[in-house]
């Protein structure tokens, strides 16, 4: 069976929503929305990842042996009202609340390490340095 991945990140200031991204691998959508008092992008492009890159990223999921089908994890800026939430489905669409999340915050790292592959596939995708050639920020 083919894995899919689907990855949803929020990113907060001030408990006020500035920007999102989203990914589906099943569909090949990839949207980003960002909106600051200097920025505002809202763009959707189709990506396609090959499944053999998916199942890299589906068998560390596997290592982790987490009970349920997300990842989830959030992050509070030390000192700033800065919130980032991030989810991480295998082969599941169902978003939900993230504090339905159950994770230690010994797997964070490892969270981090497989959100960071996820984007770096999508980076370095040909339709995203197409479309977002000055894009170097991520959240």
């Amino acid at each position: 069976n083919d894995v899919f991945i689907v990855f949803y990140s929020q990113f907060y200031i001030n408990s006020i929503l500035v920007g999102e991204k989203y990914y589906n691998s099943k569909t090949g959508v990839y949207r980003i929305y960002e909106k600051t008092s200097s920025t505002f992008i809202d763009k959707k492009i189709k990506i396609t990842l090959l499944q053999k890159d998916l199942n890299d990223i589906y068998n560390k999921y596997k290592e982790l042996k987490i009970p349920n089908k997300k990842l989830c994890m959030k992050m509070k800026e030390e000192n700033e009202d800065i919130l980032i939430e991030r989810q991480i489905l295998v082969n599941s669409e169902n978003i939900n609340d993230v504090k339905e999340c159950a994770v230690k915050d010994d797997e964070q790292a490892n969270i981090d390490m497989i959100t960071s592959q996820l984007l770096n596939l999508i980076k370095t995708s040909d339709e995203y340095k197409k479309t977002f050639p000055q894009a170097d920020w991520e959240m």
